[in-house]
């Protein structure tokens, strides 16, 4: 869970930062977020996909924060190494990019809040 905190904490510096540039981009992200909720293997597994779906849904990087909260619940299955290595590297590249966006675009905050 920390993990995903961190990874939602990357993106929501990245996404405050461009949000200075692109005012309307907070209507624009409910609805991104609402197509990445259903491209999201939430209520289904992704073993139900075809392989050639599965390959793009893997990109998605809250496919692997979802299989590892599902890992115990229903796979009755600790995260594995890997899986949680892969978790820590999404959770903090996703959070450096955010920080280092922020903190370049942080002066501009206030003249264009």
């Amino acid at each position: 869970m920390i993990l995903a905190a961190l990874f939602t904490l990357g993106v929501a510096f990245l996404t405050s930062s461009v949000a200075l540039y692109f005012p309307d981009l907070g209507h624009v992200w409910s609805v991104l977020l609402s197509a990445w909720m259903f491209l999201t293997p939430v209520i289904y597994p992704t073993s139900i996909l075809p392989a050639r779906a599965q390959r793009y849904v893997a990109w998605n990087p809250m496919t692997h924060f979802v299989t590892a909260f599902r890992a115990p619940l229903y796979d009755n299955r600790a995260v594995s190494l890997r899986e949680l290595a892969t978790l820590s590297l999404i959770a903090f590249v996703t959070l450096a990019i955010g920080w280092i966006a922020f903190t370049r675009h942080a002066d501009e905050i206030p003249y264009r809040a």
